[in-house]
C-alpha cells in the first residue's frame, strides 16, 4: 500500500513538472519573429485510437540565421496550414526553441490532468491505509 502512495506522489510531481516546463518555456521565448509553416506532419496517436495528431514545422530567421523547428505541441487540430505565415516567439539564448502563442498549450492541460489523477489516486490509497489502521486498532 505504501508503494502505491509513493507512486501517486510521483504522478503528481510529474504533472507539476509538465506545467512548470511549459511556463518556463513561455518565459524564455521572448523575441517575436515571423515564421512560415513549412510542413504539418500527421502522426498516428498511440494514446487514442483513430485520432491523428498534427505537428507543424516552422521556418524562421533569427540574427541572420535560418532555423526550422517544432514547438513540441502535438494536437489533433492545428490552427495553421502549410504555407501560412505566423508570429512565434524565439528563445534568444537558444534560437531553436520556439513558442507559438496561437497554439493551445496542451502541456498545461495534460499536466493538470496528471495532477488530478495523482491526487485522486493518493486520496483513495490513503483512505484504504487509514481504514486498515483503524480496523487493526479495534
Amino acid at each position: 500500500m505504501w508503494t502505491l502512495l509513493v507512486i501517486s506522489v510521483f504522478v503528481v510531481a510529474i504533472g507539476v513538472k509538465i506545467i512548470s516546463t511549459s511556463i518556463s518555456k513561455k518565459k524564455r521565448c521572448t523575441v517575436e519573429v515571423l515564421a512560415k509553416i513549412v510542413n504539418v506532419e500527421t502522426l498516428k496517436s498511440h494514446d487514442i485510437e483513430d485520432v491523428d495528431v498534427r505537428v507543424p514545422s516552422y521556418s524562421y530567421w533569427y540574427n541572420g540565421t535560418e532555423y526550422i523547428s517544432k514547438t513540441g505541441n502535438f494536437m489533433a487540430i492545428t490552427p495553421h496550414e502549410e504555407g501560412e505565415t505566423v508570429r512565434i516567439r524565439v528563445n534568444p539564448d537558444d534560437p531553436k526553441e520556439i513558442y507559438d502563442p496561437s497554439m493551445k498549450d496542451t502541456s498545461k492541460i495534460s499536466g493538470s490532468f496528471t495532477i488530478i489523477i495523482g491526487v485522486v489516486f493518493f486520496i483513495s490509497v490513503l483512505v484504504k491505509i487509514l481504514n486498515s489502521i483503524s480496523i487493526t486498532i479495534k
